[in-house]
C-alpha cells in the first residue's frame, strides 16, 4: 500500500510539472488573434466594410432619374415614377413592384423576368401584375416598359429610367 501512495504522488508531482512547464511555454498571445476571436473576427469590421464601401449601385432615392450612386448599405424599397414609353431597367437581383399604373415586361433576352409572387418566369410582352414583386435574374436591360399614362413603381436595387 505505501509503494502504490509513492506511485500515486510521484505521477500527481509529475502531472503538476508538466501542466506547469505548458503554461509557461505556450505563447498565449498566439491565441488572442486566432479567427473567431473578440480581435479577430470571423469576418473582420474593416474587410466588411471596405468590401460594403466597394458596393455602388445606381438608385433614384425616390427622385426618379435613376442616376444617383449609394452604397449596399442603403438598399431598401425606393418609390419610382415613370411615364408612358420609359423603361425602368432594373440591375441584376432587382426587386421590382408595380403599385400603380400599368407595365409590361421588357427584356431583349430570350428570358425576362421572375414573378416570385406567382412562382412563374413572365416575358416580354407579358403584363407586370400590380403588388408582384419581379426580380430582375440579370444585368442584361430587361425591365418593364410603361403603357399608361404613368406608374408608379417600389424597387429594391440598381435601376435607371429610358
Amino acid at each position: 500500500m505505501k509503494k502504490f501512495k509513492k506511485l500515486l504522488l510521484g505521477v500527481g508531482v509529475l502531472g503538476a510539472m508538466s501542466l506547469g512547464y505548458i503554461a509557461l511555454t505556450t505563447n498565449t498571445s498566439t491565441y488572442a488573434t486566432q479567427p473567431g476571436s473578440p480581435q479577430d473576427p470571423l469576418v473582420s469590421r474593416s474587410y466588411l466594410e471596405q468590401r460594403l464601401a466597394s458596393l455602388t449601385l445606381t438608385n433614384s432615392g425616390g427622385s426618379g432619374d435613376g442616376n444617383n450612386p449609394v452604397t449596399g448599405q442603403e438598399l431598401m424599397f425606393n418609390p419610382v415614377h415613370a411615364t408612358v414609353g420609359q423603361v425602368v431597367f432594373g440591375a441584376e437581383g432587382t426587386e421590382i413592384i408595380l403599385r400603380s399604373g400599368e407595365a409590361i415586361v421588357f427584356s431583349e433576352a430570350m428570358h425576362g423576368l421572375v414573378n416570385v409572387t406567382t412562382g412563374q418566369e413572365i416575358f416580354h410582352g407579358d403584363p407586370a401584375l400590380t403588388n408582384n414583386v419581379l426580380i430582375v435574374p440579370r444585368d442584361d436591360n430587361r425591365g418593364v416598359m410603361i403603357i399608361s399614362d404613368e406608374a408608379w413603381f417600389i424597387v429594391r436595387g440598381g435601376y435607371r429610367i429610358q
